[in-house]
């Protein structure tokens, strides 16, 4: 286990993820959903996730940073979340940013 993870202050800080880790995994799943259905919402969906993900990933590697905690195990899972999004969120902002087929430039 990692520092202090028996202690109050830290159970809560764990618990406080359950809503942002909630949030990335449903919105990940509409939009793969979404995207099997051929619906264009399946974008902003994963934009979102991807968002959401990076964000969980950055606000525990920067709680384990402040601390000077790095422990491979905890730290490098978390950077991992930090960093996956990197290579999907450039395409899907460009694609976001195109003109649907069917609008009018």
């Amino acid at each position: 286990m990692y520092a202090d993870y028996s202690q109050a202050h830290v159970v809560a800080w764990n618990w406080s993820f359950l809503p942002v880790d909630l949030a990335f995994s449903l919105t990940g799943l509409l939009a793969v959903r979404a995207s099997r259905r051929g619906d264009l919402t399946w974008r902003p969906l994963a934009l979102i996730s991807l968002i959401l993900t990076q964000v969980a990933g950055l606000m525990a590697v920067g709680y384990w940073a402040l601390l000077g905690e790095f422990n491979p195990s905890w730290f490098l899972p978390n950077l991992a979340l930090v960093i996956w999004p990197l290579f999907f969120l450039p395409g899907l902002v460009c694609a976001l940013s195109e003109p649907s087929l069917g609008e009018a430039t």
